[in-house]
């Protein structure tokens, strides 16, 4: 997932600033390279930021949580290995990280979590222009 084409992968030192931005909504997957579910679950979360890359104000990103420590307040806070996958959600200008429920784990669900959720100008009319061009993938 290194290309724009698939997301983003963040670290720990750029991860404070892409989940700040008051423009942008950042659906963020934690996840470590051991991980099998991880690995399970990687096509989707590609095929997601394909779907998704030319979204105004949407970043689908990753982070490994075994090669990354996060030490930011506000957004990132509280960013830790945990549970792999996790998925999370930052909406434009709030702050904070809110979890995405676990039964959100296809592409379908992950447009209509952004759909229901995003707040970055434009987000909610391409996200709908998305949705209907998923079964192309």
């Amino acid at each position: 997932m290194g290309d724009r084409a698939r997301g983003h992968n963040l670290v720990g030192s750029n991860v404070c600033e892409a989940v700040t931005d008051p423009n942008r909504d950042v659906l963020l997957k934690t996840w470590g390279p051991q991980c099998k579910q991880c690995k399970e679950f990687t096509p989707v979360w590609e095929a997601l930021g394909e779907l998704l890359k030319d979204v105004p104000g949407v970043m689908i990103a990753q982070i490994d949580m075994d090669r990354n420590r996060v030490e930011c307040k506000g957004a990132a806070e509280g960013l830790t290995k945990g549970s792999q996958p996790a998925m999370r959600f930052a909406a434009a200008g709030q702050d904070g990280f809110v979890k995405v429920r676990r039964r959100v784990r296809k592409i379908e669900d992950f447009v209509k979590f952004l759909a229901e959720n995003c707040r970055s100008e434009g987000c909610r009319a391409a996200i709908e222009g998305a949705s209907a061009s998923k079964d192309e993938l």
